[in-house]
């Protein structure tokens, strides 16, 4: 395969992450209001206040990794959020990137594009919401194990549940993960974020139990509703855009091909 000239590609990432910053942050200048609404508001209220009532940094709702990392932005306003969000997103892509040219994937650059510009991205990255950190934390758990530092891509998923509570689902597919590979050390670090917000928040709420007894989702159906299991599937022309699901269409029946004539398992 030919090798890329990364010294000229690495400038050239560079300055597309510097146009793609410019870009959101008029966009947030020029917005009224942003897309997460309320919730956007309560974030950045949470955040703002961190420094001067410790104890919110400890609100399962309001996400304890997300208000540790916003609230310093957070004193420039609702806009230094936006601002935190924008430069975690665009270091996500970073990271993609990077993960792209790790697996030797020609035009890696084009997955910030790809990235950037899936509608819903778009959308939350010039927002306060916390799914942008999600995301981030995510990416830099799947690039650490490309980078085989699988014992840190373990601790940094174990502090998902604390960037959002869905992250609790996260974990237990690291564990299979980790069992079908037989990464046993890396096990125990699945619990490292677990274990550490319980002692620091069992010095306030004096309650080793703390997570489970201030967990903020109970039955949420009332508050939520309920949908169709394929709701991601049916709205992701709106979520990831026409292209990005074009293109993995391709991807999906171009490896399918290479399983069925046995040329992707070598």
């Amino acid at each position: 395969m030919k090798q890329f000239k990364y010294p000229d590609e690495r400038l050239a990432v560079f300055t597309l992450l510097g146009l793609l910053f410019i870009f959101f942050l008029v966009i947030s200048l020029l917005q009224e209001g942003t897309y997460g609404g309320a919730d956007d508001i309560s974030h950045y209220n949470i955040s703002r206040n961190a420094f001067q009532y410790p104890w919110l940094i400890l609100d399962l709702w309001g996400k304890p990794v997300f208000t540790m990392l916003s609230a310093p932005f957070a004193k420039f306003g609702l806009e230094g959020v936006i601002i935190f969000n924008i430069i975690t997103g665009l270091f996500t892509c970073y990271l993609i990137y990077l993960t792209a040219r790790i697996m030797q994937y020609k035009d890696a650059w084009l997955s910030i594009l790809f990235i950037c510009f899936a509608p819903m991205y778009t959308v939350m990255i010039v927002t306060g919401m916390t799914e942008i950190l999600f995301g981030f934390a995510l990416v830099f758990a799947a690039y650490l194990v490309f980078k085989k530092k699988i014992i840190f891509s373990s601790v940094v998923i174990s502090f998902l549940p604390f960037i959002r509570n869905e992250g609790i689902i996260i974990i237990p597919v690291y564990l299979i993960a980790y069992i079908f590979f037989k990464k046993w050390k890396a096990i125990p670090f699945l619990l490292s974020g677990i274990v550490l917000f319980s002692l620091i928040g069992s010095l306030y709420y004096n309650d080793l139990l703390w997570i489970i007894h201030q967990w903020p989702y109970g039955d949420t159906s009332g508050i939520y509703g309920s949908g169709s299991i394929f709701y991601y599937v049916s709205n992701a022309p709106r979520i990831l855009g026409i292209p990005l699901i074009i293109l993995f269409i391709i991807g999906l029946i171009y490896h399918l091909n290479l399983l069925r004539d046995g040329t992707g398992m070598k």
